[in-house]
């Protein structure tokens, strides 16, 4: 976040909180030749400033969701599988209506801007929604190399047979909350929380 352009550092610390966590001096091959002394770190002020939509979006509690969780937070997403007509569970033979609608809901209804919160065991950071939902489905953008869950990769391999039934949902960043907290308790992947308590960004 360090600048030596005046217009760029103003313009970065509008709505903005100063912090003294710490006061850095710079040096070495790090000099600020224009601004040539000490600078503090700066970050962006949490203020729930608007009438957006909240969504919840769950990596599950298990081993597998804790390494989509930590892909999660990587990249900049949050993921979704199992969510179209097309997909069956090869154990039970049967689709997931209940994901579907989830999942259509949520296109239908997000707009950019919103905000996600990403959970895992607890809600943990928040980050606002890019509009983009990547897939190697056709009619959506393909994800990145590298980027694909590494928990449903571990677990369920990475064949474009599983691919297809994945959807990457994007955000700007993800932040980290200064109290993680358990969330709404649902027992869904993705759901809007507009209207739950505790859904706040702090």
């Amino acid at each position: 976040m360090i600048t030596t352009n005046f217009e760029i550092f103003a313009q970065r610390s509008r709505g903005m909180v100063w912090t003294k966590r710490p006061t850095q001096k710079i040096d070495g091959s790090w000099v600020s030749s224009q601004w040539g002394g000490t600078h503090m770190r700066f970050e962006e002020e949490l203020v729930d400033d608007g009438p957006r939509k909240k969504w919840h979006c769950g990596s599950g509690g298990n081993t597998t969701g804790r390494l989509n969780y930590e892909t999660a937070k990587e990249n900049s997403a949050c993921y979704i599988s199992a969510c179209t007509a097309d997909w069956v569970s090869s154990r039970t033979g049967k689709g997931s209506p209940s994901r579907c609608k989830m999942f259509e809901t949520f296109q239908r209804e997000a707009n950019v801007g919103d905000i996600i919160f990403l959970h895992h065991k607890k809600v943990t950071h928040w980050g606002k929604y890019t509009g983009e939902i990547l897939s190697y489905r056709d009619g959506f953008p393909n994800p990145p190399d590298g980027t694909n869950p590494s928990g449903w990769a571990t677990t369920h391999g990475e064949s474009m047979e599983r691919h297809i039934h994945q959807f990457h949902i994007k955000v700007e960043r993800w932040i980290p909350l200064t109290i993680p907290f358990r969330g709404a308790g649902e027992n869904k992947t993705l759901y809007e929380v507009s209207d739950k308590p505790g859904y706040k960004i702090q």
